[in-house]
């Protein structure tokens, strides 16, 4: 018995067809190339819009240096206030934040 090595399938000695199958092989198990047909690909709407923000966040640089810049120079010329409420309320905030763990 001789085995067809693209499908794994016995060949039919009498009809030498695999499989002793009789017509031309199904559609869904022929090539999309060979019926003439093109590969199609469907990307949805969230993808889209995903690939867009990790396209604008390429642009966005990982540090704000001028925001670093303007900090520091306000520590540095004693012009860097923040109130106790202000303190308080990045505790809980930190602290009350749903995904982050308290340290």
């Amino acid at each position: 018995m001789r085995i067809d090595p693209s499908s794994g399938l016995p060949i039919d000695p009498t009809t030498g067809r695999v499989g002793g199958t009789s017509g031309a092989p199904t559609p869904a198990k022929q090539d999309p190339a060979a019926i003439g047909g093109q590969d199609q690909a469907h990307i949805s709407s969230d993808a889209q819009q995903l690939s867009r923000f990790a396209s604008a966040l390429k642009g966005t640089p990982e540090v704000r240096q001028d925001l670093v810049n303007q900090v520091k120079n306000a520590l540095n010329s004693g012009t860097f206030s923040v109130s106790n409420a202000e303190i308080a309320d990045a505790i809980l905030r930190d602290q009350f934040t749903p995904g982050k763990t308290g340290q």
